[in-house]
């Protein structure tokens, strides 16, 4: 059986270990850099936006806090 490569579930892990200190990203600008992660593993797995943030939200530690900016969800990484 062939292997499915890495998970929505891992690549949101990679990201948030990444994520410097004190910096703030866009719902979307996690979305993107999660996608990509995805895509440069060579991974089968192509969940939509609301899986990739639904995923990137259950695995975010207190660390990391959100404000809500007009329509933008924005994370900072304290």
């Amino acid at each position: 059986m062939k292997e499915k490569g890495m998970t929505c579930v891992e690549a949101a892990r990679i990201l948030i270990r990444r994520w410097p200190v004190g910096t703030e990203k866009t719902g979307g600008r996690i979305e993107r850099e999660i996608r990509k992660i995805l895509f440069e593993s060579n991974s089968e797995e192509y969940p939509s936006g609301n899986t990739i943030m639904r995923r990137f939200r259950e695995n975010k530690p207190a660390s990391i806090t959100s404000t809500m900016h007009g329509k933008d969800s924005r994370y900072i990484k304290q």
